[in-house]
């Protein structure tokens, strides 16, 4: 059987179901994890917040707002290492 896009397949082919275990071993760990995945959202998004407001209401220039910014990301990062 030979498709649109140039791709031979056999004619009689089947797809298998493949069931993926659950990656967290307890509600517990499962519940952890999503903890860490919001603290690293709300960090994210407040290391993004920060510089905007340097640029818009103080009179810095834009390569101390970007380093600031990058201080920010290493910082909040940095218990993830």
């Amino acid at each position: 059987m030979r498709l649109n896009d140039s791709v031979w397949i056999e004619a009689n082919y089947t797809l298998n179901d493949f069931k993926v275990p659950s990656q967290a071993s307890s509600e517990a760990e499962l519940k952890a994890v999503e903890q860490i995945g919001e603290q690293a959202e709300a960090s994210m998004i407040f290391t993004l917040i920060v510089p905007f407001c340097f640029m818009l209401f103080m009179s810095c220039s834009m390569d101390r707002v970007w380093g600031l910014y990058n201080m920010l990301q290493v910082q909040s990062n940095i218990p993830n290492f």
